[in-house]
């Protein structure tokens, strides 16, 4: 893997990945399927402002099944958040 990626020791304390979603947990699966794959090793923060309940309670099984593999934060954010609001309050978290 190349360096600078998330990838290696030295870029895990300066990097993070954030991802705002909403309704999406069939994608958030997958994109947390790819980054366990490929040992992701900086912290990924997770908004999710989903609207249904059926899909935020999948994204928070999407999340539980890789705590073990990945860095992850998750936040349930209130459903009708805007993205650019859901992504300021995850900055917060790491700034």
């Amino acid at each position: 893997m190349r360096t600078g990626h998330c990838s290696g020791s030295s870029a895990d304390s300066r990097l993070s990945l954030l991802i705002p979603t909403k309704d999406r947990s069939v994608f958030l699966d997958k994109l947390l399927r790819f980054y366990a794959s490929r040992s992701l090793g900086c912290p990924v923060y997770i908004g999710d402002a989903s609207e249904n309940p059926e899909e935020a309670q999948r994204n928070l099984q999407a999340v539980a099944r890789r705590r073990d593999s990945l860095k992850l934060d998750y936040e349930r954010q209130a459903p009708g958040i805007t993205t650019v609001a859901g992504v300021h309050q995850l900055l917060e978290k790491i700034t």
